[in-house]
């Protein structure tokens, strides 16, 4: 594991009230060099000479329709301020990558072969909460590997549900004319009744899952919960576990999938992770780092490692699925640097075509953000601490070190949750 850089001012989002943020997905299981400050930015303005900053212009492809995937959402208003909706947190875009990484593909000897999955949804019933602007839950609606169903929502706010709604139509193919969309965005606040949200969820229409259903009623909710970021409000955790433990069906293999930027606090992490426990919601093991491994040469010197060595992020080999302990929990979360930025906000330019009519409802007088390259660095990362560490006390520029690091960790129930 390699120590943090120093690092400039950094925000852990982009994006302003009414600004088109045009998302191009990352594969993060894909073997990646450490950036350092000369490599590519996360988010650049369209126009910027981005092959000199070492953006790659080679297309996004999806497998299934062989077209580049852009996706243009435009920042939610900020007609609630205190829920933070307003922005585009770097934790959606790094959930989104997840996600899209799940259903790429590799060239084999002979075919072609699917990747193992970081976040598998195909397939899956999934929910999104605390949206903001539905980036990761349109991924996997868009994804070739799709989930059967997904549920975008966020606070029930007339202005914000409107912007959700809109991001949703404007990167979602409509469903077929007399048949029902996979993708549907609502509000929804925590805590309060979910039966509105379990309604979306397909009834059956095989006869076995029908008698299944009527035997095991409790099975008919989301196998897959999505969180980016909506953790920062301690005061907001009973409820937010009160839609989950509602919402996530009761089996062993439902899983939450959290993506939380350091800038939360540790302590509110931590809380959270303990009010879950108590709720019957445990870690499960997730995500681990693989280094590649240089056969027959030396190591090279501390300074020259990120030049030399590539990582990847790779789904844990945790064949017993078991729960995290008391004891030895913080194993379970994983904390990785964010990438260097060379910018946030940029003065004009223009943006993918699809872009252009993606962001057709967003406020034009704001110029458009182009979200491109890697989002983590995955040759900086280090255990997770459940304190703060000496660095993360002071303010370097009116931003906290704290600010440059993310956690990826999952949930599911306990073992004794699902035995009682």
């Amino acid at each position: 594991m390699t120590a943090a850089r120093s690092s400039p001012a950094f925000h852990p989002s982009i994006g302003l009230p009414g600004q088109a943020v045009t998302y191009v997905p990352n594969d993060i299981s894909a073997w990646h060099h450490s950036r350092g400050a000369a490599h590519s930015s996360d988010a650049v303005e369209p126009g910027t000479d981005r092959q000199a900053l070492g953006i790659r212009e080679e297309p996004i492809t999806s497998v299934d329709s062989g077209s580049s995937i852009y996706i243009t959402v435009t920042v939610p208003p900020a007609s609630i301020h205190s829920i933070f909706a307003h922005r585009q947190w770097r934790a959606g875009m790094i959930l989104a990558d997840l996600i899209y990484s799940s259903s790429t593909r590799e060239s084999g000897d002979d075919e072609m072969y699917a990747k193992p999955g970081l976040l598998d949804v195909s397939g899956k019933h999934v929910l999104e909460l605390g949206a903001g602007t539905a980036l990761p839950g349109i991924v996997a609606a868009r994804t070739e590997a799709r989930a059967q169903q997904v549920v975008i929502s966020d606070y029930d706010e007339e202005a914000l549900i409107m912007r959700l709604k809109a991001n949703v139509k404007a990167n979602v193919p409509p469903a077929p004319a007399g048949s029902r969309s996979h993708v549907t965005a609502t509000g929804h606040i925590w805590g309060q009744d979910v039966s509105e949200l379990l309604d979306l969820i397909p009834e059956p229409y095989r006869l076995q899952e029908a008698l299944y259903a009527a035997k095991f009623p409790q099975q008919l909710r989301f196998t897959t919960i999505l969180l980016a970021d909506c953790l920062w409000d301690s005061l907001s955790h009973t409820a937010l576990l009160r839609t989950i433990t509602r919402t996530l069906e009761r089996s062993a293999h439902a899983r939450v999938y959290v993506v939380s930027g350091l800038h939360t606090g540790r302590e509110t992490l931590v809380s959270f992770i303990r009010r879950a426990r108590r709720e019957g919601i445990v870690l499960k093991k997730w995500l681990d780092i693989e280094e590649e491994q240089l056969a027959g040469e030396e190591a090279p010197a501390p300074q020259e490692k990120d030049q030399t060595r590539r990582a990847r992020l790779v789904r844990s080999n945790d064949p017993d699925d078991a729960d995290a302990g008391e004891e030895g929990w913080e194993a379970y979360l994983l904390e990785v640097q964010l990438a260097l930025d060379e910018e946030d906000h940029g003065e004009g330019g223009d943006t993918p075509s699809t872009s252009q009519e993606a962001g057709s409802t967003s406020d034009s007088t704001v110029p458009a953000l182009l979200a491109v390259g890697s989002r983590i660095d995955p040759l900086v990362t280090r255990p997770f601490s459940s304190v703060e560490r000496p660095e993360e006390r002071k303010e370097i520029g009116g931003v906290q070190p704290r600010n440059r690091w993310i956690t990826l960790w999952s949930l599911g129930w306990s073992s004794s949750a699902l035995d009682g």
